[in-house]
């Protein structure tokens, strides 16, 4: 799949999961506002519900397992898609180095590391050297 389908495929998958989780919150404010809640009657809940709200907010307030079938789920299953999506994203991640370029890298790396550790030991050397020779030899006391 050549990159600009990929990149209308993942903006059009993107705006259809903004218009469902839209579309679920509406339904879902919607339908949590009810008022009838202190009817018992089912029927008559249903009526004064479809008074208020229309046929199909009506039955969502009434039948609460539909709603959760039908609004909050596909919300939790859209949110559980994206994480895994993301995760699968995170661990896909093309490479910005080529592998060749990257052995490159670290061969460089360790050639400098060598260099600057032989210059620290030569210097050390030195340094020692010098000392060796500013320190006067003592010799023994003969009482």
């Amino acid at each position: 799949m050549n990159p600009k389908t990929k990149r209308i495929l993942f903006w059009t998958i993107g705006a259809v999961e903004v218009v469902i989780l839209v579309f679920c919150l509406i339904i879902a404010i919607l339908t949590l506002q009810n008022p009838h809640t202190d009817i018992q009657d089912a029927t008559a809940r249903y009526n004064a519900c479809l008074a208020d709200n229309g046929p199909m907010i009506a039955w969502l307030q009434t039948h609460q397992v539909p709603f959760f079938l039908l609004i909050v789920l596909p919300v939790f299953v859209i949110f559980l898609l994206d994480g895994v999506y993301l995760v699968i994203y995170a661990v896909k991640k093309p490479r910005v180095i080529s592998k060749e370029d990257e052995e490159a890298l670290r061969e460089q790396a360790r050639a400098e590391a060598r260099a600057q550790i032989l210059k620290e030991m030569q210097a050390e050397q030195a340094k020692a050297e010098e000392q060796k020779e500013e320190a006067p030899a003592e010799e023994p006391k003969e009482e």
